[in-house]
């Protein structure tokens, strides 16, 4: 069958010359909603048409394309798919994370995309793993939210409460939960499984106690516990939580009071001998951070305040550990996101309780989902209550000033605010005129690294040609001033372009960037501060000139034909550079051609991004 579809597909003008692609017998073990249409799947390969197995090895991850499709993919589905499938590599733009070390981790390292032409259906197998069928159990919860939330943003989030995965929801969305400090209500963790213990708990134990055995209540919690932390992806968080919930249903069935610290400090150990690369996650550091914060600070300021009337003193907790929680987690946020949300406890005050009854009635969608007259209001309602915490959260987020930005703290200041922290916690009861001195030599100490690190930021000059999606898109750095050169044409997957920008604007440390789309025929100059750049904008790509250091880079586009490169200066050319928007056959057949390319020739499709440190640019090598 992957024969046939390789020899019926006639090749398109402006694709890829026959030849190239390969047929594919696939089996789906994981399914993906990210969009209508739109799936992301995890698969392993039966049969090929070529001999993959000694270039690449473990499962394929393919992103399929079908919006006319009558029913979606399935697990367990075998298909026929005629694509080009390619090794994961990361495409090198500036700050970018190291997707093909998280993919490898999951044994995957081969990657292909396909379009609805491009993919037959031949059947299905039915395996008993438990990967697959939490893989349906998930299709299976998008589904329903889908049925009965009739907005489709609402069933997204609903669905990404339920399941854990946010590749459904909308960026724009996603951000503003992140931007108000309130993300960690989408993300499965302890809020969620501590709902659905205190759940089965209050359900199970009155059952119990009339057979005497009340203690028993956490035992039989347990598995349900471990089972729904497999289904929503066995993040680290959702695993440290049932490690600690575990741990409090031993302590109940023993008739013992675990050791809050004790329990949290013996599963962080657990966890890191079984899996030591969690100690780079950024769950991970979060969820124990922000627990250890609560354990430490949360008593102290409790009892700033005590009111002996029920409501009150709940909400009382919740504004206390909502505080507690920031001390140890600002300085990660700080240093892995660059900001700092000064919100959050004006946002998480409304939206903790809509998300957790939001948590609720999805249970309760997905238990009476066989009633339609039962389930369409709960639909409703759940989505009135997602509409009022989305209003929520935007209006928080379109508050000037809401949040810190452009913060760009290094490990070493890292290092020394957690110490101060730690200095002032002991400090507490009694203060001592040496704590207080060793804060202050602190504090003095980052704001020395600060300024360092931003004297460094402010001469560096860089040259950055991204990998993006079948697009131009480059970047001038001097200084903290950023100059964006990106395509003319509007719907060129913006949300591609955004992310590659704003990650290089967070790595360089720049100021927000001056857009410019590439016009060709145009000519323009680019002078921040003493530098002086000139833009020559061709119809086959652009000329880049650093005219104080006299270097020129020629960037060829999809657009490029043989001697267009005429125009320029071959003596000033330093590099020559095919962009993301060049076809892979494109750049094969110029190399192969009598003209050929330069000497000092990069392919952005197959080599990552291009970037070129403009201080030494004769013997800086592109990243």
């Amino acid at each position: 069958c992957c024969s046939l579809i390789h020899q019926a597909r006639r090749p398109v003008k402006g694709a890829e010359p026959p030849g190239q692609r390969t047929g594919l017998l696939l089996q789906l073990s994981d399914v993906i909603m990210v969009g209508p249409g739109r799936h992301r799947i995890r698969a392993s390969i039966l049969e090929t048409t070529h001999d993959l197995r000694p270039c690449f090895r473990g499962d394929i991850q393919l992103f399929l394309d079908d919006p006319d499709a009558q029913t979606p993919p399935l697990p367990g589905d075998v298909l026929a798919v005629c694509t080009i499938p390619k090794p994961i590599r990361n495409k090198g733009n500036p700050g970018e994370p190291d997707f093909a070390s998280l993919q490898a981790a999951r044994d995957i390292h081969v990657q292909a995309s396909a379009a609805g032409k491009d993919v037959l259906l031949l059947g299905h197998r039915d395996q008993g793993t438990w990967d697959v069928m939490f893989s349906r159990s998930r299709c299976w919860v998008e589904r329903s939210m889908h049925r009965y939330l009739h907005d489709s943003a609402a069933a997204d989030l609903a669905s990404t409460l339920l399941t854990g995965h946010r590749v459904s929801m909308d960026p724009d969305l996603l951000k503003a939960y992140a931007d108000t400090g309130v993300v960690h209500v989408i993300a499965i963790s302890g809020l969620h499984l501590g709902m659905i213990y205190g759940l089965i708990l209050w359900l199970v134990r009155p059952l119990l106690s009339r057979w005497g055995r009340s203690r028993a209540a956490g035992m039989i919690i347990l598995p349900v516990l471990w089972i729904y932390a497999c289904f929503t992806g066995a993040s680290a968080s959702v695993i440290r939580s049932a490690s600690m919930f575990t741990g409090n249903g031993l302590a109940m069935a023993m008739g013992r009071k675990q050791s809050f610290l004790n329990g949290l400090g013996s599963s962080a150990m657990v966890l890191l001998a079984w899996r030591p690369d969690w100690i780079f996650d950024i769950g991970f550091q979060l969820s124990y951070a922000a627990l250890l914060s609560i354990a430490m600070f949360q008593p102290r300021l409790r009892a700033f305040i005590r009111t002996t009337h029920p409501i009150a003193r709940m909400i009382w907790d919740l504004v206390m550990v909502t505080i507690a929680a920031q001390v140890l987690t600002a300085p990660l946020v700080a240093w892995h996101f660059h900001r700092l949300p000064l919100l959050f406890l004006f946002a998480n005050l409304p939206v903790v309780p809509l998300s957790s009854l939001t948590l609720l009635l999805g249970i309760l969608i997905c238990l009476l989902c066989w009633s339609p007259i039962l389930a369409e209001p709960l639909g409703r309602s759940t989505t009135f209550l997602i509409h009022v915490m989305n209003g929520q959260v935007m209006g928080m987020d379109a508050v000037p000033h809401a949040s810190l930005t452009e913060l760009h703290p290094g490990r070493i200041q890292i290092l020394i605010i957690y110490v101060m922290i730690l200095l002032l916690r002991s400090s507490c009861q009694n203060t001592c005129l040496l704590t207080i001195s060793l804060c202050w030599m602190g504090m003095v100490a980052c704001l020395m690294l600060g300024s360092q690190e931003a004297s460094r930021h402010e001469r560096q000059r860089v040259l950055v040609i991204f990998q993006t999606r079948r697009q131009s898109l480059c970047a001038l750095v001097e200084g903290t001033d950023m100059l964006v050169l990106a395509d003319p044409a509007e719907n060129r997957d913006s949300m591609s372009r955004v992310r590659c920008i704003d990650q290089a604007v967070a790595f360089y440390r720049c100021r927000p960037p001056t857009l410019v789309r590439l016009v060709p025929g145009t000519t323009f100059d680019w002078m921040p501060a003493r530098e002086d750049w000139r833009i020559v904008c061709g119809q086959g790509g652009y000329h880049l000139l650093d005219r104080s250091s006299g270097v020129m880079v020629s960037v060829r586009n999809g657009a490029y034909r043989e001697g267009d490169d005429r125009t320029a200066d071959r003596n000033a050319t330093v590099w020559s550079v095919a962009d993301a928007s060049c076809a892979l056959w494109k750049i094969h057949r110029w190399e192969s051609s009598a003209e050929g390319v330069p000497s000092r020739f990069h392919s952005v499709p197959e080599q990552g991004a291009f970037v070129l440190n403009m201080d030494q640019p004769s013997r800086s090598a592109p990243r």
